[in-house]
């Protein structure tokens, strides 16, 4: 079994081991957050960091069988029109 692990508009394929380390990493990751306040000379932009109390931005991890997986292999990179 293989998991979907999707960042941004792409969707990675990792093995169960790989998923948990990836989703441990996130979930006791720090957030780094900027903040910038005025405009022109007056602008002032402090950083910050921070513990999360809960992941702050969702994660999409999906479940693909191996039958999934052998199938998409197979058909490979699609084709550009």
């Amino acid at each position: 079994m293989r998991f979907l692990f999707e960042i941004g508009y792409k969707s990675y394929v990792l093995s169960a081991d790989q998923a948990q380390i990836i989703w441990d990493t996130v979930r006791d990751a720090e957030i780094h957050e900027e903040k910038r306040n005025g405009y022109g000379d007056d602008r002032v932009t402090t950083y910050h960091v921070y513990d999360q109390d809960e992941l702050g931005e969702p994660i999409q991890m999906k479940m693909l069988t191996d039958r999934q997986y052998n199938m998409a292999k197979l058909a490979g990179k699609p084709k550009e029109k």
